[in-house]
């Protein structure tokens, strides 16, 4: 059995197409800040909204410094106080949208931001000033997705050390502190940093009270132009210290002087951590022995000593042997050795006598010694040094051997 259709009378007809026409009108209508003249006002952070972008539009005049979109809607925000605003853009389909940031008028923009991640936003807002946000859905194949598009705004206020006059002291150890220098501003005394950077700055300050070593660990991050610099003196005529190479770095301090730390953001927009340990400042001393004992068939002294240390170190120890001839003395050999110890170590080297310098002979010398001490092994730098000269006899166990002769010694300069 066949069904039969209703029988429309014309009026009927134009009154039905009427109303799919309006239907269809009504789901084509644009979001209500489709245009930047109807922006949504954002009246406190944090602050989100969701829009359904799939009808918004793009017009003539909408700014394309941050790329060219063909559906954008528009937000306000104007804040009471100085902040650091995160935006962020999210579909419903998990993909990320596009948020920029300008100020000014419409016509006459000021760009304040693009994206630095897809559907991420960064950027300084000043009290009273208004800012516009211009959204965008995913963008594919030259067209956008439209769509739902979630906004999200959130503000960091700069952080208590902001400023070098309320640099946050570093008083135990070890001392991990985690800095949100992307949210901070920069000040115009605030030195470039040890890599060049110029970014937002915040302040730590180390007042030690008794000699000691310093080692700081990081910053780490994987952002570029985030670095840690040390200084001394006062603001605005600071003397750098130094700054980590490859995330170590180390200086010894001294009581009664003030040592600053600033971490230089650069383009980080996470939170990363350094951690500053103090150590006790290595002391090192070396010993030699009075008499040292040459052999004469091979041309070589061995010297003896001890090397004596506050803390487990490592040792590099240098020096040369000097003889008389007539007035002045020569250099006759020189050695160099490395040593492990925990607090006190001997030590001995063979010192052979340079080509064309002669032998060593019976009687005195003198040794120029030099000891480097290292400490803690992670500390690149050497951290203490000390040099001194040693009068002491050489003294031979056994004769020259038959037809052997003494040569004159090289002068050496």
């Amino acid at each position: 059995m066949k069904a039969t259709l209703p029988c429309l009378s014309p009026a009927q007809v134009l009154g039905a197409m009427i109303g799919l026409c309006a239907a269809n009108t009504h789901a084509q209508t644009p979001p209500p800040n489709d245009d930047i003249g109807s922006a949504t006002v954002i009246p406190s952070l944090p602050y989100t909204n969701t829009v359904d972008t799939t009808y918004a539009t793009a017009a003539a005049d909408d700014p394309t410094p941050c790329g060219i979109y063909d559906r954008t809607v528009w937000y306000t925000l104007t804040l009471d106080h100085d902040a650091s605003v995160r935006a962020f853009t999210r579909l419903s389909n998990g993909q990320s949208g596009s948020v920029s940031a300008f100020s000014g008028t419409p016509g006459n923009f000021v760009l304040e931001g693009c994206p630095v991640f897809p559907g991420l936003l960064a950027f300084n807002a000043q009290a009273g000033r208004t800012y516009y946000l211009m959204v965008e859905g995913a963008y594919q194949a030259f067209h956008s997705l439209g769509g739902n598009v979630q906004l999200t705004v959130l503000e960091y206020r700069p952080p208590p050390n902001d400023d070098f006059s309320n640099a946050i002291p570093i008083s135990s150890f070890p001392s991990t502190n985690t800095e949100t220098a992307f949210a901070a501003t920069r000040a115009p005394d605030d030195p470039v940093s040890c890599i060049g950077g110029v970014g937002p700055t915040v302040w730590y300050v180390l007042a030690p009270e008794h000699k000691a070593f310093i080692q700081v660990s990081g910053p780490y991050s994987v952002w570029p132009g985030l670095s840690l610099s040390v200084y001394t003196g006062t603001q605005g005529a600071l003397q750098s210290v130094g700054c980590p190479d490859l995330g170590v770095f180390g200086f010894p301090v001294d009581p009664g002087t003030k040592y600053y730390f600033m971490v230089d953001a650069g383009d980080s927009l996470l939170p990363s951590t350094f951690i500053v340990e103090e150590f006790p400042l290595l002391n090192i001393g070396a010993h030699v022995e009075p008499v040292a004992y040459l052999d004469p068939f091979t041309r070589s002294v061995m010297i003896h000593g001890t090397v004596t240390n506050s803390s487990p170190a490592t040792i590099h120890l240098s020096g040369t042997i000097l003889q008389q001839y007539g007035q002045s003395f020569y250099s006759f050999g020189s050695f160099y050795s490395t040593i492990q110890s925990s607090r006190a170590a001997n030590w001995s080297v063979q010192v052979f006598a340079q080509s064309g310098a002669g032998f060593f002979e019976n009687g005195p010398a003198l040794v120029t010694l030099t000891a480097l001490g290292a400490d803690p092994p992670s500390v690149q730098a050497p951290q203490v040094e000390i040099s001194r000269t040693v009068a002491i006899q050489l003294r031979s166990k056994s004769k020259m051997g038959a037809g052997m002769k003494r040569l004159e010694p090289r002068i050496v300069p």
